[in-house]
């Protein structure tokens, strides 16, 4: 068997402290599949700076290289749509279909709006419970950090960890006014 291309990406991670910016090496199966990679709880980064979120234009530190502890990460901003990879929750056999789904997510440090493409009927339960992956790809994304609203961005996807949610909604049922 073949190994598959392994190709490097510029992407910003983000914790509950923490922006990151490095290299990270992917395989054709993208960022989503490294993320999902039950042999590993680490990515590696090359490259990389951070900057405190609440000091998000100042630089704290640089490295050549740098492990990241995925558990820990909130989201990971993407500079390309393609840079996900396969999205397993997408490609689930028997649904030809993906529906799109516009939503916005809080976790205790950010605020994320964007859609998400799902299979069939959305149910929250499904997103929050389905499958094994912690990680799934927000599209036409935006992300601002709550405590320190300077720190916003736009991005093709934003990949964003399920476990660090607070509160999630259809912006379908958001009540004007």
């Amino acid at each position: 068997m073949l190994p598959s291309a392994s190709r490097a990406i510029v992407a910003n991670f983000f914790t509950t402290s923490y922006r990151i910016i490095g290299k990270v090496d992917v395989g054709g199966s993208g960022l989503l599949g490294l993320l999902t990679d039950p042999s590993t709880s680490l990515i590696h980064l090359a490259d990389a700076s951070t900057a405190r979120l609440h000091e998000p234009k100042r630089l704290a530190d640089r490295y050549a290289s740098l492990q990241v502890v995925k558990r820990g990460l909130v989201a990971i901003a993407l500079s390309q749509r393609e840079e996900v990879g396969l999205d397993s929750a997408v490609h689930t056999a028997g649904y030809t279909r993906v529906n799109k789904f516009p939503l916005r997510l809080i976790t205790s440090h950010f605020e994320m709006q964007g859609t998400l493409e799902w299979t069939g009927r959305f149910e929250l339960a499904a997103v929050l419970t389905a499958g094994s992956g912690d990680f799934y790809p927000l599209y036409e994304a935006t992300m601002r950090a709550i405590q320190y609203p300077e720190l916003e961005l736009e991005s093709p996807a934003i990949i964003f960890n399920r476990r660090k949610l607070d509160l999630i909604s259809l912006l379908s049922d958001k009540a004007d006014g």
